[in-house]
């Protein structure tokens, strides 16, 4: 509710520096909302298709004959693990 209170007051702001008097209908405002959600989907599946593409790597490296030495499997799964939270976290702090 907020966020749409908030919307409203910077419309009517710029009609009025505009010279404009009439305001977005609700159904407008409707869908300019529907669009930014649309758009935050697409960018949030995006994230976590990155992520899952990422996992699928982390998973081939660890099944790999090549590295024998369970230590440095380990410390390849904690590295990415460190990683991804970090990118999680920033994630975050953008929403």
């Amino acid at each position: 509710m907020k966020q749409i209170d908030v919307r409203e007051v910077i419309l009517e702001t710029l009609s009025q520096i505009d010279g404009k008097k009439d305001r977005p209908t609700p159904e407008e405002m409707l869908s300019a909302d529907r669009e930014i959600l649309s758009a935050s989907l697409i960018d949030e599946k995006e994230f976590l298709s990155n992520q899952r593409k990422k996992l699928l790597v982390l998973f081939e490296g660890l099944l790999s004959p090549e590295t024998k030495e369970i230590e440095q499997k380990l410390e390849l799964v904690l590295k990415y693990l460190q990683y991804s939270l970090s990118e999680i976290d920033k994630r975050l702090g953008e929403i």
